[in-house]
């Protein structure tokens, strides 16, 4: 999803429409890497959930809300 996310935004017009797009890539792309980090134990437990998988009640809903914005 982060790289559609990040493609999109490049391809976009607006600016703003790309600080969104680019933004919420990272986002989901900095969450999976350190919760994959923490599982393989080379960064200490943090309490990161894992993007649209984890259960996390205001985790999850954040990223639905996510989704539905950059949705096209």
């Amino acid at each position: 999803m982060a790289d559609i996310l990040l493609r999109t935004a490049g391809q976009s017009a607006n600016i703003f429409t790309q600080a969104i797009y680019t933004g919420s890539g990272i986002l989901i792309t900095v969450q999976t890497m350190l919760h994959l980090a923490v599982n393989t134990g080379l960064v200490p437990v943090t309490g990161i959930t894992l993007p649209m998988i984890s259960y996390g009640g205001s985790s999850l809903l954040a990223m639905f809300i996510i989704a539905g914005i950059c949705d096209k």
